[in-house]
């Protein structure tokens, strides 16, 4: 947790850096977080614990649900949901 943080709180500052110090620049911030939690959440689901390398059907089937889940956000994105 002090890691996801740590990251978080210097995508903010690179932000604020290169892109000004504007409350809807923190919105990458809040969306780096967001992915990485649900990354996290997805990998210890799915990677079987004692061998995740081993597990190259659930890597894939991993890729294959990020996939059709950035498909679904993009659509929704541009349809306004």
């Amino acid at each position: 947790m002090p890691l996801l943080l740590g990251c978080a709180a210097d995508t903010a500052l690179a932000n604020a850096l290169i892109l000004g110090p504007a409350p809807a620049n923190m919105l990458f911030t809040l969306i780096n977080l967001l992915q990485g939690i649900g990354g996290g959440i997805m990998l210890r689901a799915l990677l079987r614990r004692h061998a995740p390398l081993n597990s190259l059907l659930n890597c894939c089937t991993l890729s294959c649900r990020l996939a059709f889940l950035l498909c679904c956000w993009t659509t929704c994105w541009h349809s306004g949901c």
